[in-house]
């Protein structure tokens, strides 16, 4: 066997061992799942429900006309519903994050001469 070969034979051993660790990683990623059936949108409103940092059940109603997000906290054991702050303007929220002024998709057109 020729050192040409020695060093085929090495590269094709070392990309399926990077191959078999690409594949295991991205096995891993796949448990963050997302699940859809929490979702109900209908007419102008999205509601979500899900567990808050501190273990709590929350009520996110997302107003698509305003922009508005609404958060109500859940207390099941007492069957109440709180709204847990202020509502959110998500529009000024946007606009506020770096890079904001909002999505607007595509990049800028070019042409400059």
């Amino acid at each position: 066997m020729t050192r040409v070969e020695t060093a085929c034979y090495c590269l094709i051993a070392s990309a399926f061992v990077l191959g078999g660790i690409l594949l295991f990683s991205l096995g891993a990623q796949s448990q963050n799942n997302a699940y859809g059936e929490l979702l109900i949108a209908r007419d102008n409103f999205s509601l979500m429900t899900t567990i808050t940092g501190s273990g709590d059940e929350a009520l996110f109603v997302l107003d698509n006309a305003s922009g508005r997000l609404y958060v109500y906290s859940l207390d099941v054991a007492r069957k109440r519903l709180d709204l847990a702050g202020p509502p959110q303007d998500l529009r000024r929220v946007f606009a506020q994050a770096p890079g904001g002024e909002g999505g607007g998709g595509g990049g800028g057109g070019g042409g400059g001469r």
